[in-house]
């Protein structure tokens, strides 16, 4: 099976309440990912579902060294910089659940930094 596939059957596995099963099947994901794109894209896409995982499993430490590692990726993608500034508020919501305030201003801060790209409305 490819990454792909492995991503497939952990959500037909999340649908079936199948949360062990649903994990061993993102991480199978994600061993292949690196295989195939190790620090790339492909990577971060399986790293996101995992951070969406352990945050509906409520594994706040879990999900944030997921999100870590996808921003890690992206941020080396421009193409992907416009996304970032979800990832940044996502980061900055797990540490103050986390209670990392210094942390949570940190991802506050870069998500601030970024130009916006919301479009005026016409």
């Amino acid at each position: 099976m490819n990454y792909s596939q492995h991503i497939a059957t952990a959500m037909v596995h999340l649908g079936d309440n199948d949360a062990d099963a649903a994990l061993a099947s993102f991480n199978d994901a994600l061993l292949e990912a690196r295989i195939l794109d190790a620090d790339g894209p492909r990577e971060a896409e399986v790293q996101n579902y995992l951070a969406q995982f352990h945050t509906q499993a409520g594994r706040p430490a879990e999900a944030k060294a997921a999100l870590e590692v996808v921003v890690r990726i992206y941020e080396g993608f421009p193409e992907f910089v416009e996304g970032l500034k979800d990832y940044y508020l996502q980061l900055m919501g797990l540490c103050v659940e986390l209670k990392d305030d210094a942390g949570a201003e940190g991802w506050r801060a870069k998500a601030k930094a970024l130009p916006s790209s919301e479009k005026p409305w016409r």
